[in-house]
């Protein structure tokens, strides 16, 4: 994944309405180099397929040049898949379908932030990330709560410890 691409992941609170606006755009140029790399794979394969037949022929017509007695279909497709020219085009199918398949994981991910934005605005909405604010009477009320749960906590092991003593 290159850098741009990570940075498109990085999603940043204060900046969601520049996400969401370039969501649509981002999508647009994935598939746009998805739908090419499949293009170029299609093609990759007809050109493996038109060179494979040639290479049948030249050794169906010659199998002696190719170091075959004879010429089975089972001999001369082995010594096709051996061919120099057969082997140039296969790794470069295999590379272009490579290309397909990380394309298409960048859509999936290009999905799953579609909706890790839409669940973002939702929180945002709900102020979610808005600091908290009390009041003075709000702030003293929770700290004397905290107190009285101490309090309360700090008698309850007192007692446990009073009756465990009764008890033997």
């Amino acid at each position: 994944m290159s850098r741009k691409e990570r940075d498109i992941f990085d999603l940043q609170l204060d900046e969601l309405d520049r996400h969401l606006i370039e969501q649509p755009k981002a999508v647009k140029n994935a598939s746009a180099e998805l739908a090419e790399a499949k293009k170029d794979a299609a093609e990759l394969k007809a050109q493996l397929d038109v060179t494979k037949a040639e290479a049948e022929l030249k050794v169906a017509k010659n199998p002696e040049k190719f170091g075959l007695e004879k010429a089975t279909g089972a001999l001369i497709s082995a010594t096709v898949e051996t061919l120099k020219s057969v082997q140039q085009v296969t790794k470069a199918l295999l590379e272009a379908r490579h290309r397909v398949e990380v394309l298409s994981a960048l859509m999936t991910s290009l999905d799953h932030r579609k909706y890790a934005l839409q669940d973002l605005v939702k929180l945002h909405g709900q102020d979610y990330f808005s600091p908290v604010t009390m009041t003075a009477e709000e702030q003293e009320e929770m700290e004397r709560r905290s107190q009285l749960s101490v309090k309360e906590r700090v008698a309850e092991r007192k007692r446990r410890r009073r009756e465990e003593r009764d008890s033997t």
